[in-house]
């Protein structure tokens, strides 16, 4: 879990970086792995309650 809050933290690292950069190819996959990453502990959150 804490791989995955690292890694979003990262990620929005870099998306505010493309933003201020206006690169929108890096935009696009920061908030691609950003998304896909909640989505993994969404996953693992319901895992673990089961």
């Amino acid at each position: 879990m804490l791989m995955m809050v690292l890694a979003i933290l990262g990620n929005i690292t870099w998306l505010i970086h493309a933003g201020l950069t206006d690169n929108l190819p890096l935009i696009v996959c920061a908030s691609l792995i950003i998304i896909m990453s909640f989505v993994l502990i969404i996953f693992k959150v319901k895992n673990e309650k089961s």
